[in-house]
């Protein structure tokens, strides 16, 4: 099994158009043998090869989902992808069709395509038969679709798959099936996620680790080949691989989410006042609190009693003595004379 990306198009009418009817030059005598593997939910589908009014529905739909994009009608913006899929006579023999549209729609979650519009059409007019996974680069979010090492994904995602179904691999395959991206996609498969589960295999992180576990508990443990036995079971090599990559993602996450927690935690006493400020926060509140008793404790019937019963001041407080009040400071007085004297 093999992935390939081909260029981004512009035209929907006319790649359907194609994988229905074939080329402009061989249209009627073309046999392309379209069939719709699988398709996303907020798309319409042809109700056969020759229904063009659902056809047409169907490039609408496409079409009308692309001009929520704000470049839209940019010349440099394309919007049409197509990914391929294809197999070998001995991959359509193992697989059959059941399993070629698990594992389409497989590739479709792992892709990211199950956030936008896209169908899946196969093709048996040539050697090998192979599956057009046509869809909007223009998300249901109204966003683009990543094209970041668009090819070099797509490749490793036919691997992954390859490796889960049991497909044969060619040498270039054979070669990049232990890379980090392989495991990674392999790693959130389900069938290894149920193999993470095994109370055996839960929090090893290599086959080293493993075979010490193995001696430690005295389980029987031999490694042939692409084959692990532990027990009385056997595990394929790369699947163990893609679990031992699993479980060291969980332990770097739960490690991650430790030191966030003690950073958070750590900022909070930092922002958390001294006890000797909170002491005077403490005093202040209740002088304050005191002030307003005492305010309100206050005798309101001096207010009612005659004006004579009030202290009136002295007369003689009431004398002013303006020399004092308006004479200059004796400093004062030198510096003037001084400046006089200048003059």
């Amino acid at each position: 099994m093999v992935g390939v990306v081909s260029e981004k198009g512009k035209s929907f009418e006319g790649l359907i158009n194609y994988l229905f009817e074939g080329r402009l030059k061989d249209r009627g005598s073309a046999n392309k043998r379209p069939e719709i593997v699988s398709h996303a939910e907020n798309v319409r589908i042809p109700f056969g090869i020759e229904d063009k009014v659902g056809r047409n529905r169907l490039i609408s739909d496409l079409i009308n989902q692309a001009k929520l994009h704000r470049n839209y009608g940019d010349y440099s913006t394309k919007y049409v992808g197509e990914h391929i899929l294809s197999f070998t006579e001995k991959d359509v023999k193992k697989l059959g069709k059941d399993q070629i549209k698990e594992l389409c729609e497989q590739y479709v979650k792992d892709a990211g395509l199950d956030k936008t519009q896209y169908v899946a059409i196969s093709h048996a007019d040539t050697e090998h038969y192979h599956i057009h996974v046509i869809f909007n680069r223009c998300q249901n979010d109204n966003t683009l679709y990543p094209d970041w090492k668009e090819k070099a994904k797509t490749a490793e995602r036919a691997i992954a798959l390859a490796l889960k179904y049991d497909l044969g691999l060619t040498d270039k395959q054979e070669h990049m099936a232990d890379s980090k991206g392989v495991l990674e996609i392999r790693a959130n498969h389900g069938d290894i996620i149920d193999l993470a589960k095994n109370p055996v295999l839960n929090s090893i992180r290599n086959i080293k680790h493993l075979e010490k576990i193995c001696e430690a508990q005295y389980i029987p443990f031999s490694l042939k080949r692409d084959k692990l036995n532990v027990g009385n079971k056997t595990f394929k090599k790369r699947d163990l691989e893609a679990v031992f990559f699993r479980n060291r993602q969980m332990s770097k996450e739960e490690r991650d989410n430790k030191k966030a927690s003690e950073y958070s935690s750590q900022k909070r006493k930092i922002k958390q006042k001294p006890a000797y400020t909170l002491k005077k926060e403490k005093i202040k509140r209740k002088s304050e609190e005191q002030q307003k008793q005492e305010k309100s404790n206050i005798n309101l019937s001096i207010l009612d009693e005659p004006l004579q019963s009030i202290p009136q001041p002295l007369e003689e407080n009431l004398e002013f003595n303006y020399k004092k009040a308006y004479s200059k400071s004796d400093k004062e007085e030198k510096m003037y004379y001084k400046r006089r004297k200048r003059r």
